[in-house]
């Protein structure tokens, strides 16, 4: 409430870009760039959301870590992880600034209505380290707070734990993670069986912590497991195929 008053007497400057706000503003962030996120619309894979820019010719490229023996059904992010989504991503994940986790839900429980194949039963955040500091170990959760509030769906912090600790896979390659990940989650059959469970976390880049989320979840009697997430990290090379595809050098934008 005191920040509220606050942020009416003296608005301050936006978070993401410096500008001085308006009146009104939500979360500290300027209308113009809460406009400016890039919004996943474009050609993905039908299974891991992975952004390309030549659906054709790329999506057979990656090992797609959708359904298959991990029990991941689907994918699904509002936002490709580029320009203001990687600065509120970080502003709520390591700044701690827990009132964009609402906003962002709301555009990621929107995102699961719009192309998420089934409607779930309750929501569960991939769970963090224990040892993480507060903003980054309760990212996870305040944005599967919001999405399960939007969606009506009951937000379920037990139904999935770790089951050891590891270090940050931020610069691992895909063979990398999957190997640091494997087996590290647990579920909670008295929780989820015969449930349909969409697992909630912040951003997926090689999708491994969402397959290993999804294998755990089966094992345990999930009926059904999708995943949603704040932002996909592109394909290598997207801006430069977007850019060669619409005929522009890149690095312009237009």
């Amino acid at each position: 409430m005191i920040r509220s008053i606050l942020a009416l007497i003296a608005p301050g400057p936006c978070r993401v870009c410096g500008d001085d706000l308006p009146a009104v503003a939500l979360a500290c962030v300027c209308p113009l760039c809460w406009s400016s996120l890039p919004l996943h619309v474009g050609r993905a894979c039908a299974r891991c959301d992975l952004p390309l820019a030549d659906a054709a010719r790329a999506a057979p490229l990656h090992e797609c870590p959708g359904r298959g023996r991990s029990g991941l059904e689907r994918v699904v992010a509002p936002f490709v992880y580029e320009d203001a989504a990687v600065t509120l991503h970080r502003l709520l994940k390591f700044d701690g600034a827990d009132r964009l986790a609402a906003p962002l839900g709301r555009a990621m429980a929107l995102a699961w209505r719009l192309r998420g194949p089934f409607d779930p039963e309750m929501c569960v955040p991939v769970p963090a380290d224990r040892l993480r500091l507060p903003p980054r170990r309760l990212a996870a959760g305040r944005l599967a707070r919001a999405v399960a509030a939007r969606l009506g769906r009951p937000r379920d912090r037990r139904a999935l734990w770790k089951t050891r600790t590891t270090r940050p896979q931020t610069g691992r390659d895909r063979g990398a993670r999957s190997r640091a990940l494997r087996g590290l989650f647990r579920a909670d059959p008295a929780r989820v069986r015969g449930r349909s469970v969409l697992v909630v976390d912040d951003v997926a880049t090689t999708g491994a912590t969402l397959r290993e989320a999804a294998r755990a979840l089966a094992a345990a009697g999930a009926r059904r497991t999708g995943a949603l997430v704040l932002a996909r990290t592109p394909s290598p090379g997207y801006r430069l195929e977007l850019s060669a595809a619409a005929g522009r050098p890149e690095g312009r934008k237009g």
